[in-house]
């Protein structure tokens, strides 16, 4: 699977439990964070932002095994 790829199922599954917690996600929030994310990008060593990426995948992969029954 690409990084696209990867990427689009994340957010489709974000998007999801979003919605499953009636949390509402508006384009104008959406277009804030987004804002906030380039920005701290810019600020941020590109290190510093791989490991952040690498911690929210881990965080989202242990989340998908824990709410399939299965223990990390």
């Amino acid at each position: 699977m690409t990084e696209a790829m990867r990427g689009h199922k994340a957010w489709e599954q974000f998007r999801a439990e979003q919605a499953r917690r009636s949390v509402p996600l508006t384009e104008h929030g959406m277009a804030e964070c987004s804002a906030r994310r380039y920005e701290l990008r810019s600020q941020w060593p590109a290190e510093r932002c791989d490991a952040l990426r690498e911690r929210v995948r881990r965080h989202v992969d242990d989340g998908r095994r824990n709410s399939t029954g299965r223990r990390s």
